[in-house]
């Protein structure tokens, strides 16, 4: 979920390798265009991982070598919960070997109510669902009790396992 696109314009922008590409992707049309629109020299384009998308890891440069790549989940599995699993299959199915999968999501106060709780109650729930099909590599939780807001973070690094 790329939406309006200042996210990754940012990323981009700070961590890219200079010959580096950046592509945002979001199920939202509107969002597409709006990122366009403010960040025209970018490529942004319709994509739901909510359904079945396939494999489709192809990668090369010019030279025939195979860069690696940097996936990115930013706030959007509150969103997809109830299809997280085909999700999280349709992200594995673009990766190859050498890619990263970087998940920033915020959480609500745990012990609160809140949608998507029954799929993802806490950081370790989230890791154990992305564990099935991807290696954790690393990852930071960082729970603030002193407050009411969404300010708990859960930011891990991904990398693809071995299929069997």
């Amino acid at each position: 979920g790329c939406g309006t696109g200042h996210y990754l314009d940012l990323i981009i922008k700070q961590c890219l390798v200079p010959e580096g590409k950046g592509y945002g992707y979001d199920i939202s049309a509107t969002a597409c265009e709006q990122a366009h629109h403010a960040f025209p020299h970018r490529t942004f384009t319709v994509l739901d991982l909510t359904e079945q998308t396939g494999n489709n890891n192809q990668r090369t440069t010019d030279n025939g070598q195979q860069p690696a790549r940097l996936f990115m989940i930013r706030g959007t599995l509150w969103y997809v919960f109830p299809k997280l699993a085909t999700v999280i299959d349709n992200i594995r199915n673009r990766m190859a070997c050498g890619d990263r999968l970087l998940v920033v999501q915020n959480f609500p106060p745990l012990q609160n109510s809140f949608i998507g709780k029954d799929v993802i109650p806490n950081h370790l729930a989230l890791i154990e669902h992305f564990s099935r099909h991807l290696a954790v590599d690393r990852y930071v939780w960082y729970e603030d009790t002193m407050k009411a807001a969404n300010d708990n973070w859960f930011i891990g690094m991904f990398s693809l396992k071995e299929r069997k």
